[in-house]
């Protein structure tokens, strides 16, 4: 199988050597588990490795993504200037325009084969205002009647999806971010998208005596193996590092 490596260190051993190629892998966490970051070693690995990247953000503006990356010795700044990456961030006014249509125009035009697209729940926040990316004809009121409180789950489910199959139309191999839930059985808010995408990598911060432990779990991976087991890291001035399982039971 052809692998997309992501050179995370003791990331790619647990799973098979990387991401199976053209696939969308979900990493969702609560804020501050380390999402952001991998997504952004993710990009500059990959572009450093001969692999061009795009990363969508709404989170987060363009600029703070490039100042957090430097910080942990990323320097998009020259990638960027070498046309390696692209950091776009995707308008949040009002206005009507086809949100995958600038996306696969971004991807094309850096020659992408990574992709992240990062916050699936803050564009969810925006659900009101970016429902009128996916059709051309739909128009919403200033204030949303019940029938449409009614409506906004279905909306976001419609939204969760239109994500997903408009990275599956580009080619490239894709990590989408999103928040976690606090509630059983749902890996994130909006409950639909651990099902649609091919993997799904969950990352904890549990409190342990008077620190926080951080931690990830593969919890789905289609079309390759992958470890079963809950696997500790750190994110150190060089970003994500997951500790060898030996190096947790020798302590």
């Amino acid at each position: 199988m052809d692998r997309c490596v992501t050179y995370i260190q003791g990331l790619d051993g647990l799973i098979g050597g990387g991401l199976p190629r053209n696939s969308i892998t979900l990493i969702t966490g609560m804020p501050g588990t380390g999402k952001t970051i991998m997504g952004l070693q993710y990009l500059y690995n990959g572009a450093n490795k001969g692999e061009n990247g795009l990363y969508v953000t709404i989170e987060s503006s363009a600029e703070a993504l490039r100042l957090q990356a430097k910080s942990l010795g990323m320097d998009f700044y020259d990638l960027e200037k070498k046309g390696k990456v692209m950091i776009f961030g995707v308008p949040t006014g009002p206005q009507k325009y086809a949100l995958f249509k600038l996306i696969s125009d971004a991807a094309a035009k850096v020659k992408a084969k990574r992709i992240v697209f990062d916050n699936l729940a803050t564009l969810g926040m925006h659900l009101g205002k970016l429902l009128s990316m996916w059709t051309e004809n739909m128009d919403f009121a200033k204030s949303m009647t019940s029938e449409q409180d009614r409506m906004a789950g279905i909306g976001m489910a419609s939204l969760v999806y239109s994500v997903i199959e408009g990275l599956r139309q580009i080619d490239a191999t894709s990590i989408i971010i999103t928040s976690a839930s606090g509630e059983p059985g749902k890996m994130s808010n909006d409950g639909v998208s651990e099902y649609l995408c091919d993997a799904v990598i969950q990352l904890f911060n549990t409190p342990i005596g008077i620190k926080y432990s951080r931690s990830l779990h593969i919890s789905k991976m289609r079309r390759t193996d992958h470890s079963r087991f809950v696997h500790d890291f750190e994110i150190t001035d060089k970003g994500v590092s997951v500790i060898p399982l030996k190096a947790v039971y020798n302590e």
